[in-house]
């Protein structure tokens, strides 16, 4: 086995991925937008879920208005706030798959586009903050996701090689930070995301359920 190339880190998006919040994210940006005068559907959120939310404010205000873009950010936030459930957030593969890996000796991440003020309150609010070696969320002073700025810092915090990590994601912007970046992506299959995977299908893995991770990272280890 070359060590260089074996398994050493595996890297989660946060929503969608670890945490069941697409479908009320895409519902409160839908509501948010609505209430500014602004129709955006739901099914086109799910399209741009990953990427930063200044890009989505500017995308589809067509309009770099820092007042409305916090007005809109401000009236999603609340939304979610006062619609999540802490008790049903957290996938219930994902625990179990993040303490597998962990007892396996493998480092584990967070790289999300979200904001690290949301990023940390969310992990703080499940209580998986601890269960993550290093946490890199969007702070404007790199680019965000499908950029591979994310992604490497955290590979660099976490001293591994794109060729040492595995990135799981739910989204075409997680596909396209992982390739950009060099890293092996597994999408995880969800109900909103099916429309991406003959996208990916040919330069991706994907997997049903969280816990494949674990099978996966030790044939990848051991190859």
């Amino acid at each position: 086995m070359n060590s260089t190339r074996a398994i050493k880190a595996v890297l989660f998006d946060m929503d969608g991925t670890i945490i069941n919040s697409v479908e009320l994210i895409a519902e409160c940006w839908s509501k948010a937008f609505k209430k500014h005068g602004i129709r955006v559907e739901p099914q086109n959120i799910y399209r741009v879920v990953g990427l930063p939310a200044d890009i989505i404010l500017e995308k589809y205000t067509r309009t770099k208005n820092a007042q409305l873009h916090n007005s809109i950010l401000e009236q999603a936030r609340k939304c979610f706030e006062e619609k999540m459930d802490p008790n049903t957030l957290l996938y219930n593969d994902a625990l179990e798959t993040i303490n597998q890996l962990r007892k396996n000796n493998k480092l584990c991440g967070i790289v999300t586009s979200s904001s690290c003020k949301r990023t940390i309150d969310l992990l703080k609010k499940l209580n998986i903050i601890e269960f993550f070696d290093t946490i890199q969320c969007y702070h404007g002073k790199l680019r965000g996701k499908p950029h591979p700025d994310l992604l490497l810092s955290a590979l660099n915090k976490l001293g591994i090689k794109p060729s040492q990590a595995i990135y799981v994601g739910d989204s075409y912007i997680d596909y396209l930070t992982a390739r950009n970046t060099g890293v092996l992506f597994v999408l995880v299959k969800r109900s909103w995301n099916t429309h991406i995977i003959d996208e990916c299908i040919e330069s991706c893995i994907v997997i049903s359920d969280l816990r494949e991770i674990n099978n996966l990272v030790a044939n990848k280890t051991r190859q």
